[in-house]
């Protein structure tokens, strides 16, 4: 079981409702709540949020790079199709949240959970991850390439077609997940713990055939 360091959200019922219409450039934002918020299309960059909640919030399309989060809850939000790019992510839970084709690439996540999100073609290019838990998240057609991940899982998740090529893999925890069409680096295989019905996909990465013992 990871350690995962959790926000630090014990008066959430106090944070300021965040009403600001259009961010600004490197702004910081500390002790607010943000529900359903609309912040599409909007580009601003070295914005910093901490000890904030995100609540059906809308920022879909966004171009936030150098964002800071840090003790942070993010819930049924939608933030599909956004460039993050050197996002940095600490003591954060994301839940429920739409995050396909977001470009991620660049950032630093320490101390994350995702939680039932969808990621589909979410782009983690050269992105750091630590202490970081993905759970029944659809990460189909994502890449991790050229990253560093240490003591991640990827719990039960749809890792279908998701790149990990040239990537430096600590720890991994794949159990549970869909693994079919997955890239990952012999040499990496292993720092991955993988559960028996995942052996097929794995061994064709390997070149190993699979055969029956009674098999001639």
């Amino acid at each position: 079981m990871l350690n995962i360091t959790r926000p630090h959200l014990d008066e959430s019922e106090n944070l300021l409702r965040f009403s600001t219409e259009k961010l600004q450039v490197k702004g910081e934002y500390v002790g607010v709540l943000c529900r359903e918020n609309d912040w599409c299309d909007q580009s601003v960059s070295g914005v910093r949020f901490e000890t904030a909640v995100f609540a059906r919030a809308r920022l879909m399309r966004t171009k936030m790079r150098d964002i800071a989060l840090r003790d942070v809850a993010i819930t049924n939000c939608d933030i599909s199709n956004s460039d993050w790019t050197g996002a940095s992510f600490q003591c954060v839970e994301v839940s429920s949240t739409r995050l396909t084709g977001l470009n991620g690439s660049e950032g630093q996540y320490r101390d994350v959970v995702f939680q039932r999100c969808t990621a589909k073609y979410a782009v983690f290019l050269s992105s750091r991850f630590e202490r970081c838990r993905f759970e029944q998240c659809d990460l189909s057609d994502a890449t991790f390439e050229s990253g560093t991940l240490k003591n991640v899982a990827f719990r039960n998740c749809d890792l279908t077609d998701v790149r990990f090529s040239a990537a430096t893999l600590t720890d991994i925890d794949l159990r549970g997940s869909r693994i079919e069409g997955i890239q990952i680096d012999v040499r990496s295989l292993r720092e991955v713990t993988i559960d028996v019905l995942q052996t097929t996909e794995i061994a064709a990465i390997t070149g190993a055939r699979l055969r029956p013992l009674n098999e001639a």
